[in-house]
């Protein structure tokens, strides 16, 4: 084996070096993210060209940007991560492992040359004192000797073992890089001079997912711990009761504002939200993780292969078993068995599964109670923490006049509207854009995402316990994301402008 050098000054030097370079391609890249997604919540762009392109840029352009981050970061962190662990793990300072081998020979040398002065002294005739007294000094010489040898030859082993499994800090950049690598090629390949063509094969997609989730989950708790600090720091509550005894929730801030000063506290709000998704935070079932995924891509997650009738029969009754039977007849006690029999009964029919798109029943909980939403469509979604001053803006252009002319468009089909049940004093009320009492207009896709004041995306919806029951799920889903984070998540659609379908 060649010998092995290390360092540590210039590796520190060359891993500074590629910190600020990766740093300022993260830079750069994060800049592209945020156009491609102004491009994507853009609301008057609604042109068959548009969807077009913004398909194309959902599900080809932001993956590949985000893989260009996830590898310069994960280049950045490796080069820091090899000299520390080296330090870490091997020594402090500066190695050659020929030096050390010298050392560990010459020390040998000595070693042995002094075992032959002790048989030596044990044969000779002199007396037993002077004997004594040599043999003692020798054995003193040859226990510095043994451990300054077993020092270095413990170094030497350690920087061994290091060289042989440093490339593993680096492992993960290799997949990254090519995922970055095809999503660059398909990018590029995709334009066919009139529209976008969505490539086929987008596997790579689902390594660029899942480490793009753990890079916003390290980065939200990097946050997190600074906004603690900063919190600590600036003496504002660190906790729930803390919080409530001297803030109350703003919906024109649409965050907490202090009672007595009447200032909002983005801080004070994101910590909350935070907190109470400590509290709600759900343990990852990695056996239902993937009895879902098999029924929702109808193919074994670990094979690939198309899996056969019986294998879906049985991953449906896993999911019953794994997701429902565990808190059965806890719910029970809750007065839930109608809806825990109704939810059993969808999912033993052939096209009801769980965690799958497509029309269903959606059973979310409002005021301690289960609530059953039937013609749901559940549909798989990034779910992008809008920043509030474009949220703000949006929010104030659909109260000052998008919901009313929203509601006065529904209010010309007045033969749709007595279908639904509405009376002559609802339509009216409809008619002149304000909804009735006990309903409200609803974004499907919300602006907290990226939810546009487009028609298409308005809904006509009861408050109780129909939206209320959205809405609790997303504050329970979404709620301790920060400004431009991001989570991919189950979201419930409607079906048609306005739910439920009868008015009673």
């Amino acid at each position: 084996m060649s010998g092995i050098h290390m360092f540590v000054g210039s590796a520190q030097a060359q891993a500074d070096s590629i910190k600020t370079m990766t740093e300022k391609e993260v830079q750069g890249y994060e800049a592209v993210l945020q156009s491609l997604n102004q491009f994507l919540s853009a609301e008057d762009l609604q042109t068959d060209a548009y969807n077009n392109g913004k398909a194309f840029f959902s599900g080809v352009l932001i993956p590949t940007v985000q893989a260009g981050i996830l590898v310069s970061e994960a280049v950045g962190s490796a080069a820091q991560k090899f000299v520390t662990e080296y330090q870490a793990k091997v020594d402090p300072s500066d190695l050659k492992s020929e030096e050390l081998e010298e050392k560990i020979q010459k020390l040998d040398t000595q070693i042995q040359h002094l075992e032959h002065l002790t048989t030596t002294m044990n044969k000779s005739d002199a007396s037993e004192s002077i004997k004594s007294t040599a043999l003692l000094h020798q054995k003193m010489q040859m226990n510095c000797l043994t451990n300054a040898k077993k020092v270095l030859q413990e170094t030497l082993d350690k920087l061994k073992l290091f060289h042989a499994e440093s490339p593993a800090i680096f492992s993960e950049i290799a997949a990254l890089e090519a995922a970055a690598k095809q999503g660059a090629s398909q990018a590029k390949a995709g334009f066919n001079g009139q529209k976008f063509i969505m490539p086929t094969d987008l596997a790579w997609k689902s390594v660029v997912a899942t480490k793009w989730k753990e890079y916003q989950d390290d980065k939200a708790n990097n946050e997190f711990n600074k906004l603690k600090e900063r919190i600590k720091k600036d003496g504002l509550p660190a906790t729930k009761a803390e919080i409530l005894a001297d803030y109350h929730w703003s919906t024109i801030y649409n965050m907490y504002v202090h009672t007595k000063t009447g200032i909002p506290s983005p801080e004070v709000t994101t910590l909350y939200n935070k907190l109470i998704q400590a509290e709600n935070r759900p343990q990852e079932n990695q056996q239902l993780a993937f009895y879902n995924e098999m029924l929702r891509t109808g193919k074994h997650p670990i094979t690939g292969k198309a899996i056969t009738e019986a294998e879906r029969l049985n991953a449906k009754a896993m999911v019953y078993a794994l997701a429902l039977q565990p808190f059965y007849y806890t719910a029970l006690l809750g007065g839930a068995q109608p809806y825990i029999e109704k939810y059993i009964a969808d999912l033993n029919k052939a096209d009801d599964m769980l965690d799958v798109d497509g029309p269903g029943t959606y059973t979310g909980r409002y005021k301690k109670k289960f609530h059953s939403l039937d013609n749901i469509e559940m549909r798989k979604v990034e779910y992008t923490k809008r920043p509030r001053a474009e949220y703000n803006q949006l929010r104030s252009k659909f109260d000052n006049g998008i919901r009313k002319n929203f509601l006065k468009q529904l209010g010309e089909n007045t033969e749709y509207l007595n279908s639904l049940g509405f009376d002559s004093e609802q339509i009216g009320m409809i008619q002149n854009g304000r909804p009735p009492k006990g309903w409200q207009v609803h974004h499907q896709l919300p602006l907290d995402d990226s939810g546009t004041n487009d028609f298409s995306n308005l809904l006509l919806i009861k408050t109780s316990p129909d939206h209320s029951v959205i809405t609790t799920y997303q504050k329970n889903t979404t709620g301790h994301l920060l400004e431009n984070q991001s989570m991919t998540l189950d979201w419930p659609f409607f079906n048609g402008q306005v739910y439920p379908t009868k008015n009673p």
